[in-house]
């Protein structure tokens, strides 16, 4: 690394600049540094704007956060690639401020033509393990959304086991499929269907009431608890258990989906590290084959939890 650079900051991602092995590229017309992989991304200066002008940068002769009297204690300061705060412990592995890794540089991204900083593992270490399993590979296996359900992991190793999920508890069925949690899926997708039989009985008596369908809900409801007399207990009943069905295999799902996941990504992963799945693949083909995000299988979901009931209902009636 440039020793002129140490402690400046990228003008395009505003990290510090003061590892040994950052790779360093100084603008030719005014010095200001960055980067490589930054300089790479965007093609210009992040000071291009300012070349010219008064406000042009000006290489500094002295590090503004050193100071004069450094001692030994203060050397060891570590300081964040982010937002560029100290941590008063040396011995720390993460911003007190921001919560970054020290010993991590974030991906550079760009978004209409400006640099986005994001961390696919969102923050946490590549090499901390979830049940003996690194996070780098996790995140790997996982491919979509990783920043969202690694950090997750992390925390249900050591605290709750619960969390919510809205596309869990809105679509278990085909969020479970989407993960390539086959078996959760399709037990979902039986309570669903029966959840949707089970109002058959009482919406056929609703339908001997009278014309619904350009009624509002509101009148509706107000038809049906009018006529309650006029309804058989068991097409109550079975409503009543088909609000169940319906109802707690989502809170379920919310709850504890994302529990479920992780366990599924152990056991898949750990398999795959086995042999015992993916024979004859590569680790990175086994993984594409049993993780990631399955776009068919949550279509199946959906197409099923819709339409299947109505197929039952004709051919049962």
């Amino acid at each position: 690394m440039n020793n002129d650079a140490k402690n400046k900051q990228c003008q395009i991602c505003h990290s510090y600049l003061f590892d040994a092995e950052d790779d360093i590229v100084v603008c030719p017309e005014c010095g200001a540094p960055h980067h490589r992989d930054c300089w790479q991304t965007v093609g210009k200066c992040g000071l291009e704007h300012l070349h010219g002008t008064d406000e042009q940068y000006k290489p500094q002769t002295q590090d503004p956060l050193e100071n004069e009297n450094e001692s030994p204690e203060s050397s060891q300061v570590k300081t964040c690639k982010k937002c560029g705060k100290a941590a008063e412990n040396p011995d720390a592995h993460f911003c007190p401020h921001c919560g970054i890794p020290y010993d991590i540089t974030p991906h550079i991204f760009t978004m209409g033509g400006m640099p986005l900083m994001f961390d696919p593992l969102g923050g946490i270490h590549p090499k901390t393990e979830i049940e003996g399993i690194p996070a780098k590979t996790m995140g790997k296996f996982v491919a979509m959304s990783p920043n969202r359900f690694i950090p997750r992991f992390v925390k249900m190793s050591k605290d709750s086991k619960t969390s919510w999920n809205w596309a869990a508890f809105l679509f278990p069925s085909a969020w479970s499929l989407s993960k390539k949690m086959d078996i959760s899926g399709i037990l979902y997708l039986i309570l669903a269907v029966a959840s949707k039989l089970c109002f058959i009985p009482f919406n056929m008596q609703v339908s001997l009431l009278g014309d619904t369908s350009e009624m509002t809900y509101q009148a509706i409801a107000q038809l049906i608890s009018s006529n309650i007399g006029h309804f058989s207990a068991m097409s109550v009943l079975l409503c009543f258990i088909g609000f169940l069905l319906f109802i707690i295999p989502r809170i379920y799902c919310g709850m504890r989906g994302e529990w479920a996941y992780r366990n599924h990504c152990i056991d898949k992963i750990k398999k795959i590290n086995r042999g015992e799945i993916g024979k004859g693949l590569e680790t990175e083909e086994a993984f594409i084959k049993y993780g990631g995000v399955g776009l068919f299988r949550m279509l199946l979901g959906l197409l099923g939890e819709s339409y299947l009931p109505s197929l039952l209902a004709m051919l049962i009636l």
